[in-house]
C-alpha cells in the first residue's frame, strides 16, 4: 500500500510539473458536491499510438524537460514567479507553435479518450520512486505490522495534535531517511512536514522556523542527541506540545531515546533490521513481480543481509540496473563490509573469502577469543571457525569463574538429556566399548531466536571438552557459484574430521532448502547443494568422531530427506524459559551476588523467590513446576 501510495504521488506531482510548465491545462467540475481537479492535455495529441511504451517514450523524448519542476531564479533578493505558460505546444519541437490559449486553434479536437490518455502518460512518465524511499516506506510498513495496531488507528493518533512517536530501528542510516520520506514525500497524512531538530526545545522562540511552502513543522530527536537534564527536557516538552507540534524520536534502540518521551509516547513503532525478507520485498517494490522470486536464488542465499546499510541498497538498486546484477552487487557489498568490520583486507572480494569466523555467531564467538585456532587445512578455505573448549572446573584453581556447560543451562529439557547421554556415550567410544554408529550424533536443534542455539553448542563443546568447528550455511553460500558451495560443503565436513572427535555446528541450515520440480529456475542449483548435503551426512565418506549439529528457526524449511534416519533423525525444539528456568538462567549469570539480589525483593514474594531459586540452584535442571495461583501469582 505504502509503494503505490509513493508511486501516485509521483505521478501527481509530474502531472503539477506539466501543469506549471504549460504541458498540461486545469479546470475544476464538481463530482457529487465535491470539486475535483481535472486535467486535460495542452499538447498536439495528434502523435499519440495508443501503444502505451512507444507513447510513453515519445511523451518523454520530446518534453522531458516540462515534466520536471521548474527552478525558481532569485532576482534583486526575492524569487521570482514563474509565470504561467500562454503557449499550447505541438507534438514535434520542429512546429512548435506559440498560441494564447483563449485562441481559437487550427488543431482537430481531441477525443475525450484521447485527452484522458494523454493525461494518464504523463503521470505515468514520473521518474521511479527513489530506492530509499521505497525501502523507508516498507521499513515503516513493517514497523506497522509488528505494532498490531491497524493502519487507521496508527493514522488517527498521526492526525492528532501534538501526537509523541517513538520509532526504532536497527537499520544503519535509516534515521535520517525516515526524516527525508517525512519531509520530501506525501506519503506521512497531515503535512507536508517541515522538521526542526531537538535542540529547538530550548529556545524561547522557535516560531522563526518558516517554509516558502505552509507546512505542519515537527520536532525531531535522533538517538542521545540531547544532553538536558530532565526538568529542561519537561519544560521544551511542554512548550513545543501546546504549539500542536508532533514530536518524532528515532533511534537504533529504546535506550537511546529520552526517557521522558518514551514515556509519554503515544505510539511506539520498530522497524527492526535489515533481513532477507525484507530485500525480497526491496525487490518486488522497484522490479515488480519478477522481483519476488529472487527468494531463490542463488546469490540472495550467500550473504548474511542483516549487515546491509540503507546506503547498501541504494547502491546495488539504482534505476535501470538488471535484477540479476542488483543480487550480485548486494552479495559483494555484504562481503565487503563483513570483512571490513573485521579488518581483512577486501581487495579481491570476487576470487577470495578467506577463513572467518561464521556469521551470525555473536554469541558463540564472545568470551572465546583467546580459545580459537584457524584451520589448518590448506587450499581454499571453508570459512569456518574453530573454537577449542574452555578447561573444565576440575582443571582449574584460579577462582575464575567456570564455563558455561551443559549440566549448568537452564530450560532446555530433551536436549540437555541428549547431551548428557552424549557424553555418557563417548566415554565409552573412547574405550572401545560402543561404535560411532550406535551413539545418537545428529541433532537438528530449533527454537524461535534468542532460546540459545548457538549457546547450547558452547557448552556442549565445554561439556565433552572437545573442539567446535562452526559454519553457516549463508558462509557456504558466500562463494555463489555452485563448485564453490559445494566445495566449502565438503572442506567443512573434512575439517571436522581432521579435529575428531568433534562437534559440526551448521547454523541457519534451513538455508539448504528443498529439493524442488526441475522445471523451476534455480532447480539445478538448489537440487545439487542437498544432495550434497544428503551425502556428506550418511555418504560414502563416514562422518566417524564427528557430532552434527543444525540450528534452525525454521525447521519446516529443511529438506524432509535430511531429517530421516541416519542424518538429522533426532530433531528437537528448545522452548521460550518458563518462570523455573528464567530463574536459573538469572542465577547462573548473578553467581555469588544472587543474595544480595534476593534481599531487594518485596518481603511477601520473597518466600517464593527462595523456592524457585533454591530448587533451581540445587536440581541445576531448573524445570522443576511452579504453583501458582488462578492469577498467575505465587501461591
Amino acid at each position: 500500500m505504502f509503494v503505490r501510495r509513493l508511486r501516485h504521488l509521483a505521478s501527481r506531482d509530474t502531472r503539477r510539473h506539466g501543469l506549471a510548465n504549460g504541458l498540461l491545462a486545469v479546470s475544476s467540475i464538481d463530482v457529487q458536491g465535491h470539486l475535483v481537479r481535472r486535467y486535460t492535455p495542452a499538447f498536439d495529441t495528434g502523435s499519440l499510438t495508443f501503444n502505451r511504451s512507444a507513447d510513453l517514450a515519445w511523451l518523454t523524448r520530446t518534453f522531458g524537460s516540462l515534466l520536471l519542476e521548474t527552478v525558481k531564479p532569485e532576482a534583486d533578493g526575492a524569487a521570482a514567479v514563474v509565470a504561467q505558460p500562454t503557449a499550447r505546444l505541438s507534438g514535434t519541437r520542429s512546429t512548435a507553435v506559440s498560441l494564447r490559449t483563449d485562441t481559437a486553434l487550427d488543431l482537430p479536437a481531441p477525443t475525450p479518450d484521447r485527452r484522458a490518455y494523454a493525461t494518464t502518460l504523463v503521470g505515468l512518465a514520473a521518474p521511479p520512486v527513489h530506492v530509499a524511499h521505497l525501502a523507508t516506506a516498507l521499513l515503516i510498513a513493517r514497523a506497522i505490522t509488528s505494532s498490531r495496531m491497524t493502519l487507521r488507528r496508527v493514522v488517527e493518533i498521526i492526525r492528532r495534535p501534538a501526537p509523541i512517536i517513538v520509532l526504532r530501528s536497527q537499520v544503519d542510516r535509516a534515521q535520517d531517511a525516515f526524516l527525508r520520506l517525512i519531509e520530501m514525500t506525501g506519503l506521512v497524512p497531515s503535512g507536508p512536514y517541515a522538521g526542526a531538530s531537538g535542540d529547538s526545545f530550548y529556545e524561547r522562540d522557535m516560531d522563526g522556523f518558516t517554509d516558502i511552502i505552509p507546512r505542519r513543522r515537527f520536532v525531531f530527536f535522533q538517538g542521545k542527541e540531547t544532553g538536558r537534564e530532565s526538568r529542561a527536557m519537561r519544560r521544551g516538552l511542554a512548550s513545543v506540545l501546546g504549539k500542536e507540534d508532533p514530536i518524532l524520536a528515532i533511534a537504533h534502540q529504546l535506550a537511546d531515546i529520552p526517557d521522558q518521551i518514551s514515556a509519554a509516547a503515544d505510539l511506539h513503532l520498530d522497524a527492526g533490521a535489515v533481513d532477507r525478507a525484507f530485500v525480497v520485498d526491496l525487490f518486488e517494490a522497484v522490479y515488480g513481480d519478477i522481483g519476488g522470486m529472487v527468494h531463490d536464488a542463488p546469490h540472495l542465499r550467500a550473504f548474511d543481509a542483516s549487515v546491509l546499510t540503507l546506503d547498501d541498497l541504494v547502491l546495488a538498486l539504482r534505476p535501470g540496473r538488471p535484477l540479476d546484477e542488483a543480487l550480485v552487487a548486494l552479495r559483494q557489498l555484504a562481503a565487503c563490509k563483513v570483512q571490513g568490520e573485521r579488518g581483512e583486507d577486501t581487495q579481491d572480494n570476487r576470487d577470495r573469502f578467506p577463513t572467518e569466523p561464521a556469521t551470525g555467531q555473536g554469541a558463540l564467538a564472545e568470551g572465546n577469543k583467546a580459545s580459537r585456532s584457524p584451520s589448518s587445512r590448506k587450499g581454499k578455505p571453508s570459512g569456518t571457525e574453530i573454537i577449542q573448549p574452555q578447561p573444565s572446573p576440575g582443571d582449574r584453581a584460579d577462582g575464575i569463574k567456570p564455563p558455561v556447560t551443559v549440566e549448568t543451562l537452564s530450560g532446555y529439557g530433551a536436549a540437555r538429556s541428549w547431551a548428557l547421554d552424549l557424553k555418557s556415550d563417548l566415554g565409552d567410544y573412547r574405550t572401545g566399548d560402543l561404535g560411532w554408529d550406535e551413539m545418537s550424533t545428529k541433532l537438528l536443534l530449533s527454537g524461535s531466536p534468542g532460546t540459545g542455539k548457538t549457546s547450547f553448542a558452547q557448552a556442549l563443546c565445554n561439556t565433552l571438552q572437545v573442539p567446535l568447528v562452526v559454519t553457516s550455511v549463508s558462509t557456504w553460500l558466500q562463494g555463489g557459484h555452485l563448485n564453490d558451495v559445494i566445495d566449502r560443503m565438503s572442506r567443512t565436513f573434512a575439517e571436522a574430521r581432521d579435529y575428531a572427535p568433534s562437534i559440526l555446528f551448521i547454523d541457519e541450515i534451513d538455508g539448504i532448502g528443498k529439493r524442488v520440480d526441475p522445471n523451476r529456475e534455480y532447480a539445478d542449483y538448489w537440487n545439487a547443494v542437498v544432495n550434497k548435503m544428503l551425502e556428506l551426512l550418511d555418504g560414502a565418506v563416514r562422518c566417524d568422531g564427528v557430532i552434527v549439529i543444525g540450528a534452525t528457526n525454521r525447521p519446516e524449511q529443511i529438506d524432509e530427506a535430511i531429517k530421516r534416519s541416519g542424518r538429522l533423525e533426532t530433531h528437537i525444539e528448545i522452548p521460550k524459559p518458563d518462570i523455573s528456568a528464567l530463574a536459573g538462567i538469572i542465577a547462573h549469570h548473578l553467581g555469588k551476588d544472587i543474595d544480595a539480589v534476593l534481599q531487594t525483593a518485596e518481603p511477601s514474594k520473597r518466600q517464593w523467590i527462595d523456592k524457585v531459586v533454591g530448587n533451581a540452584l540445587e536440581e541445576e535442571t531448573f524445570g522443576a513446576p511452579v504453583d501458582t495461583d488462578q492469577e498467575g501469582a505465587p501461591a
